[in-house]
């Protein structure tokens, strides 16, 4: 009985210290940690950072058909003296962008240096000043696609009876390798409404203060 009781104690302190090795085995063994290493966290950081940086260097816009055209300060010179010598008769307002210009008036940017092109912005206002400063031997190039557009205007187009004496008046003018297309000025007399050829001529007259303006403004 004795050593039954002996045996039996021993097992007893067996099972005991398995136990507790289990334990502290498994106290050790801590579970995967949610947060991230610090090597894991540099690299987290370094690709935010990168992403932002492309993100910045990343462009607004293409520019495309918004693009302004080129200008340049001699033919701003030609312009601004062009709408001070009409004053407040002077009613373009809305300046067009380089991809309008070419689809309106079917000038290539590559055969000039500079161009303004303005249009007034109601609708029943035919009036429209285009300035061109040609590149070296590209004048004649210009001018025809100045013609050709003035050509389509005149012929084809559909235009309010008030405004055809001053479409048909409209003109094609160069100076050296600036080019020009001018349709502007006050509008005619009501007396004169019913007298096509005085219309005419009023809005041919009109168009001349561009001429001398441009031409004043190129020899100073």
């Amino acid at each position: 009985m004795m050593k039954q009781k002996i045996i039996a104690a021993l097992l007893f302190c067996a099972m005991t210290a398995s136990l507790f090795s289990a334990c502290a085995g498994g106290g050790s063994s801590s579970a995967p940690s949610s947060q991230p290493s610090s090597s894991q966290s540099e690299e987290s950081a370094g690709g935010s950072q990168q992403q932002t940086s492309s993100q910045e260097e990343a462009p607004a816009g293409d520019g495309g058909s918004s693009e302004s055209a080129a200008e340049s300060a001699a033919l701003n010179s030609v312009v601004e003296a062009v709408k001070e010598a009409y004053g407040d008769s002077y009613l373009p307002s809305m300046q067009l962008t380089q991809q309008d210009i070419a689809d309106r008036y079917g000038l290539n940017a590559e055969d000039y240096t500079a161009a303004v092109a303005e249009v007034a912005m109601i609708s029943t206002q035919v009036d429209t000043f285009v300035a061109v400063e040609a590149k070296e031997g590209k004048a004649e190039t210009v001018k025809a696609a100045l013609e050709s557009y003035r050509d389509s205007l005149v012929n084809d187009s559909m235009q309010y009876p008030m405004n055809v004496p001053k479409v048909n008046a409209s003109q094609v003018y160069q100076n050296g390798n600036y080019v020009f297309f001018l349709m502007l000025g006050d509008f005619a007399p009501d007396d004169m409404s019913d007298d096509e050829e005085a219309s005419l001529k009023f809005y041919q007259e009109q168009n001349q203060i561009a001429v001398k303006a441009i031409d004043e403004a190129l020899a100073g």
